[in-house]
């Protein structure tokens, strides 16, 4: 790893490069608490940008995430917390992902949960593009916001794609999709919304949600 950070308290990393990591440019674990990233460039890591598996209170500012791809999960930014732990409370804002395989995910996995929890993800006035992998996956959290965002995707999977969400909010958002996908949408073959696969974005299992003011453009 870059840096990791493991059961740490009020930590900020800021205005630093960390690059070509044969693992994460920055690994949040250990029941860290009140971390602070921001105006740092990560790129060119094997397996992560920024891997967050057990915290309370991370803050992701103003950072640029790029070209991380090698093992996997190959995210720019992954929230997955361990068996038994949880992350609580990550807020990212005006972030650029790119030509990374995926972009930003908060996921736990449908085997293997164990007590695992994770609660608030908040996603604001980002940049976030996929090469191979979802632009933004959000799976069992219990309150997800993406809002004013710029999403784009370079293969045939959602923008945005989010199951067994408690609270969801998805709004303000700009979708930037292939010339290909943007016409077959306009022969209804694909849903701005929707629960199915070819959505551009997918829900499923989600509760309490709301979706509003998103746009494709053509990209």
């Amino acid at each position: 790893m870059g840096i990791r950070l493991d059961g740490s308290r009020n930590v900020t990393i800021s205005g630093l490069t960390i690059s070509d990591c044969w693992g994460d440019c920055i690994y949040i674990g250990g029941g860290s608490k009140n971390t602070q990233i921001s105006n740092c460039q990560l790129r060119g890591s094997r397996r992560q940008g920024i891997s967050i598996t057990k915290a309370d209170g991370v803050f992701i500012n103003n950072c640029k995430i790029a070209n991380i791809s090698g093992t996997n999960p190959q995210y720019g930014i992954d929230i997955e917390p361990n068996k038994k732990c949880s992350v609580n409370n990550t807020f990212i804002e005006n972030v650029e992902v790119t030509n990374c395989e995926g972009g930003i995910r908060a996921i736990l996995p449908n085997k293997g949960i164990g007590n695992a929890m994770i609660g608030r993800v908040e996603i604001r006035n980002c940049l976030v593009s996929a090469k191979t992998r979802y632009a933004i996956h959000l799976n069992r959290c219990q309150r997800a916001v993406v809002e004013a965002c710029t999403i784009s995707s370079t293969n045939e999977r959602s923008s945005v794609y989010a199951n067994y969400i408690d609270t969801l909010r998805i709004c303000d958002n700009t979708l930037k999709v292939e010339v290909q996908l943007l016409s077959s949408m306009k022969n209804k073959a694909r849903r701005l919304v929707g629960k199915e696969a070819y959505s551009t974005i997918r829900t499923v299992h989600s509760g309490d949600k709301v979706i509003e003011n998103n746009k494709i453009i053509e990209k």
